[in-house]
């Protein structure tokens, strides 16, 4: 994912260590790398969006251009949800690898919670530890969505940054 090869290219390179020597914080090498991928993110989410809106008009899809753009924007968090988790285990030091696998496993096995907590009762209380319970694509080109649901989104976005932040400082130059 793109969360994770923003260090991880780097470590594989086995250029990290000299990355980390030079006379710049390691807080700034991170949220500049952070960034890079946010900016990466938003440009591709951007694009689908016109896309999107572009192609609704050409077959008279009954739905708002302001509802799809919202809609577009919820999946790009969404997205970027994912991606902060993959970032956040990459500074760890984990191998590329392991942070892309986990950070799937969290977006496949939440996805499937999510999706069987209709059917399976036991399963509710566990869904809500996932990004999927909160972004509802239909609810939300429907006009009916409850907002306050992404603050659960950005939550891990923050919490995955500010953990990946401590981590990062902590790493020994090898």
């Amino acid at each position: 994912t793109l969360g994770s090869s923003l260090i991880a290219r780097e470590e594989k390179d086995g250029t990290i260590e000299l990355l980390m020597s030079r006379p710049v914080s390691r807080r700034a090498l991170l949220a500049g790398k952070a960034l890079v991928g946010v900016v990466i993110l938003f440009t591709v989410g951007m694009v689908g969006m016109l896309t999107t809106v572009i192609m609704s008009k050409l077959v008279d899809l009954a739905v708002p251009s302001k509802d799809i753009a919202l809609a577009t924007l919820a999946s790009t968090l969404l997205a970027l949800s994912f991606g902060a988790v993959a970032y956040m285990i990459t500074s760890f030091g984990k191998a590329r690898v392991a942070s892309v696998g986990l950070a799937t496993l969290f977006a496949l096995g939440g996805y499937i919670i999510v999706s069987l907590s209709g059917a399976a009762s036991w399963l509710k209380w566990p869904s809500r530890a996932f990004p999927f319970h909160y972004y509802h694509a239909s609810e939300i080109l429907e006009g009916t969505y409850q907002w306050r649901n992404m603050l659960f989104i950005v939550a891990v976005v923050l919490a995955s940054s500010i953990i990946a932040w401590v981590a990062f400082r902590r790493r020994d130059i090898a």
